[in-house]
């Protein structure tokens, strides 16, 4: 198994283990574990932003230094310089703090609070050996620390979409597929949400969508089902059918199996529609179908939140 098929089923495993865990330490204590029992890494752990130091969170290894201050040694650096940091061998790394002195490599990676702009913690990665570490394990345990990273719950998006929507008085309407009508069901959850969501449209199946929502069957068979032009097609077809003022469509392939020539699977094209503008984005979803279907209603209603904010 190569070092990507690796990581790829740890993001997979951290995606899982995100949904049932809602304490960020027992996350981080579970992940340092996966990471280290999985890649063999001589040490693996966090330490947590406290003020102007980082202080020691779940690890995996021997004893390890317990504060570092900022902008000190690699940990340091990455928090002050705000990006990975890949350091091939220790000993050349100007201000290196030597917690041990069999560490002969390190990679350390912000955890990042996206929503605020801020670094939370640092994954610090340390093996015996030389250079161990490259862009691979850099792109990954990047994107492991972004699942890590605290994330906007659906209520609250849905709360403040909902906010929005009344503030503008403007009235929405969805289109579903893969999501089986997941975002018209974050939305409805916030009380006095019948002044703004007129409705949804599950058009799970692809007949339906011609139906329910006048999507050309030329246009399916032409683009793909899974397409930008279907996502917008569906979109167009659910503002006719209730005059609302915006519109948002999604089509994909989510579960395990599926995909055809147009798209493979864990493909989804998504629309939005207002009265200002229409966009349409690209998602590629690989974990199991319960995460990747919240995982494209999360991403739906951040965008949503952000396509509307007055």
């Amino acid at each position: 198994m190569t070092k990507t098929e690796q990581y790829d089923i740890l993001l997979r495993q951290v995606k899982e283990l995100r949904e049932g865990c809602p304490d960020s330490i027992a996350l981080m204590a579970n992940t340092a574990a996966l990471l280290h029992e999985t890649m063999g890494f001589w040490w693996t752990g966090f330490y947590r932003v406290d003020g102007m130091s980082l202080i020691l969170g779940p690890f995996q290894g021997p004893l390890a230094c317990t504060v570092i201050p900022y902008g000190r040694g690699v940990c340091g650096t990455a928090w002050k310089e705000r990006h990975t940091v890949v350091v091939p061998d220790v000993e050349q790394f100007p201000g290196h703090i030597a917690c041990s002195s069999e560490s002969r490599s390190e990679i350390v990676v912000p955890v990042w609070d996206t929503a605020h702009e801020q670094i939370l913690a640092v994954l610090d990665i340390d093996s015996r050996h030389l250079a161990t570490f490259d862009a691979v394990d850099a792109e990954w345990l990047e994107k492991i620390c972004a699942v890590l990273a605290p994330e906007d719950t659906l209520q609250s998006l849905a709360t403040e979409i909902g906010e929005a929507l009344r503030t503008q008085g403007l009235t929405i309407v969805t289109a579903e597929s893969c999501t089986a009508g997941g975002i018209a069901h974050a939305l409805a959850q916030v009380e006095g949400a019948s002044q703004y969501l007129r409705g949804g449209f599950v058009t799970y199946q692809t007949p339906m969508k011609t139906e329910l929502l006048d999507v050309s069957a030329v246009l399916i068979d032409t683009c793909g089902v899974v397409s930008a032009e279907v996502a917008q097609a569906m979109a167009q077809g659910a503002l006719s059918r209730t005059e609302a003022d915006i519109a948002v469509a999604v089509t994909g392939y989510i579960g395990a199996q599926g995909g055809d020539a147009h798209a493979p699977n864990g493909t989804v094209w998504y629309c939005i529609i207002t009265p200002q503008a229409s966009c349409t984005h690209h998602l590629h979803v690989h974990s199991c179908r319960r995460c990747n279907m919240q995982d494209v209603v999360r991403t739906i209603l951040a965008t949503l939140k952000n396509e509307i904010a007055p």
